[in-house]
């Protein structure tokens, strides 16, 4: 996906925007990818993953009874990564659904910065939908 667009910061996987997980399942999700797109600079990069309102009763990851977790990859900082390089390695972010999670389909927002810290979508962002299907 960044070989369609040389200006393309961030690329989540699927490219559909859309990642199905059966009521109960573990270790499902997406992936994430950074370009650095400076033609001067090696940088690092710093993302972090929240969730957006969506079409689930309450929010998945908080709320009274979260429903779903983010068990790696919500926060990450890329090394180095020199200039006009995507990272090597796309990170993968995993998403636990409890088996009694409402069939539903909530978002969650990537936002990525430069440097260490997240602080905003400075850089780059895009959303992922997390549908959430029967067993």
């Amino acid at each position: 996906l960044f070989a369609e667009n040389a200006e393309k910061r961030l690329v989540l996987l699927p490219d559909s925007k859309l990642t199905k997980i059966e009521q109960g399942a573990t270790g499902n999700g997406f992936a994430v990818a950074i370009r650095n797109v400076d033609e001067l600079n090696s940088l690092q990069y710093t993302y972090k993953i929240t969730s957006e309102k969506g079409g689930c009763p309450t929010d998945p990851l908080a709320g009274a009874t979260p429903f779903a977790k983010i068990v790696s990859g919500q926060t990450f900082t890329t090394g180095t990564l020199e200039k006009g390089r995507i990272m090597e390695n796309p990170r993968h972010v995993r998403v636990d659904v409890s088996e009694t999670a409402p069939l539903c389909t909530f978002t969650l927002k990537v936002c990525v910065d430069q440097g260490t810290v997240a602080t905003g979508c400075l850089y780059a962002a895009d959303v992922m939908d997390v549908e959430i299907i029967p067993k």
